[in-house]
């Protein structure tokens, strides 16, 4: 090694610049050497303990392996394990910077303003369009739009099914996206077989387990805290705390989907303890219930950093953050709290409202347990991070379809309307005057519904 020089890079670890043709030298398995982002690694024992097996490292022993490792995918323990590997570093003259081929396609691109355009030509045939109806059979937008999503995602996965890591979590994953298909089928094809099957309950549940083994069995290779990795486009996973937040909405998008469950919503008024969970699920959930799970928030993710988002993908970034901002506190007042509040009421509870609900919260259980896997997927490169977030997008935005039409048979809740449009701008003041106001309005519309202050209503409706 007569080229090398002696440098420290980190701290009490002494380390030596290497050139790549000696690297190329140890080629073996019995003499294995591999370059990833510059660093050059000693896999000669590691071999064994490698998930992805022996050949996988042989293919590029002795030679540059960074792009084979950004699109195999690697936990941030997986990371700092290899730390334990690391033997040099490449000579300066010789460093290279490599780039995540991901994010050179020219669909990677273009795919954004196809799936918007798609989105808004959708929302067009079921909303402005007066020839068009959610249940008319002969229109095939629905369809394509309901079942198109779930088998692109199960193409677009179709690497990771047979995976031997977290192989429940995998398998629950691609049962979701059978379920959810098949909702959207019944759903178009024949509502009224739909509404009492078994598809209502169990695409929920599963979602709920989904979420539950994803932070058993993902979890503890994960970061804790949580630095806007679910927008960036560099090789980051999301955090523990991005995982288990999303248990919450679970849960929430759970109890909706139920609320409007005939069965489901008889039953809870069936006993004290059953109205008890209602006023909770329907009132109180961010107050009772969301103190248990960590908060992410969108605005830290702005402020990511070079390690989670590069330059060229950071005004993608911040108008999906703002989109899925506006979306998420519009979704919290109206589409949870009010919607909920006017079910609780006994509003909304026609043969066609009933159906715009359960559109509603189908929408909403696709969005919730889709958004970690779309992510998995970018993280183990099968979709570019830019796909990927025009599919969130996508999933995000699909409850318009139903709100629009919501709209006008809400008409005679106008004043509820006010009051949950307040609630929306005092979620930003103080902690005390957002809970003081949230147990007002909960008494309020509790004992209307009881009887106890039959005058409220004037200030209802």
């Amino acid at each position: 090694m007569s080229d090398e020089k002696v440098v420290v890079i980190e701290e009490n670890l002494k380390q030596t610049y290497i050139l790549r043709a000696e690297v190329a030298e140890h080629n073996k398995p019995e003499d294995m050497w591999i370059i990833i982002n510059n660093h050059v690694y000693d896999l000669t024992k590691f071999q064994k303990r490698h998930p992805g097996g022996k050949a996988v490292l042989n293919e590029v022993a002795g030679n540059d392996g960074t792009v084979n490792w950004i699109l195999a995918g690697h936990s941030p323990k997986a990371q700092e394990q290899m730390k334990e590997y690391l033997i040099a570093e490449v000579d300066p003259n010789e460093k290279t910077i490599s780039e995540n081929p991901m994010h050179k396609g020219d669909f990677s691109k273009i795919f954004p303003y196809l799936s918007a355009t798609f989105f808004f030509i959708f929302l067009y045939f079921c909303v402005i369009n007066t020839d068009f109806h959610l249940e008319n059979k002969s229109d095939i937008w629905g369809l394509i739009f309901g079942i198109g999503p779930s088998l692109f995602l199960i193409i677009a996965g179709f690497k990771l099914w047979p995976g031997r890591h977290f192989r429940t979590h995998r398998i629950g994953g691609l049962l979701f996206l059978f379920q959810y298909a098949l909702s959207w089928y019944f759903y178009f094809t024949d509502y009224q077989w739909y509404k009492n099957s078994f598809l209502v309950w169990s695409l929920v549940l599963n979602g709920c387990l989904q979420a539950t083994s994803a932070i058993i069995q993902i979890g503890p290779t994960l970061e804790k805290t949580d630095k806007g990795e679910y927008f960036g486009n560099k090789h980051a996973t999301v955090s523990l705390d991005f995982v288990t937040e999303n248990l919450f909405y679970q849960i929430l998008t759970t109890f909706s989907t139920l609320y409007y469950y005939p069965q489901f919503y008889n039953a809870l008024r069936s006993n004290l303890f059953g109205k008890a969970i209602e006023i909770i699920f329907v009132f109180l959930p961010y107050l009772v219930i969301r103190p248990f799970f960590p908060k992410t928030k969108l605005r830290d993710a702005i402020n990511q950093d070079s390690t989670v988002s590069t330059t060229d993908h950071r005004f993608f970034f911040i108008l999906s953050n703002w989109a899925i901002k506006i979306f998420v506190l519009g979704g919290k007042h109206y589409i949870g709290l009010m919607t909920n509040t006017v079910r609780y009421l006994g509003g909304l509870s026609s043969l066609e409202d009933e159906k715009l609900l359960h559109f509603l919260m189908l929408a909403n259980a696709g969005t919730v347990t889709i958004s970690t896997f779309l992510h998995t997927l970018k993280f183990k490169n099968q979709l570019s991070p830019k796909v990927s977030m025009s599919v969130y997008l996508m999933f995000l935005y699909t409850p318009l379809i139903a709100i629009i039409q919501l709209v006008p048979r809400c008409y005679p809740y106008w004043k509820m309307f006010i009051i949950f449009t307040l609630g929306l701008f005092i979620n930003f003041t103080d902690k005390v005057f957002i809970q003081s106001w949230t147990l007002v309005v909960t008494a309020w519309f509790v004992s209307y519904q009881n009887g106890l202050i039959p005058e409220a209503k004037d200030l209802i409706f």
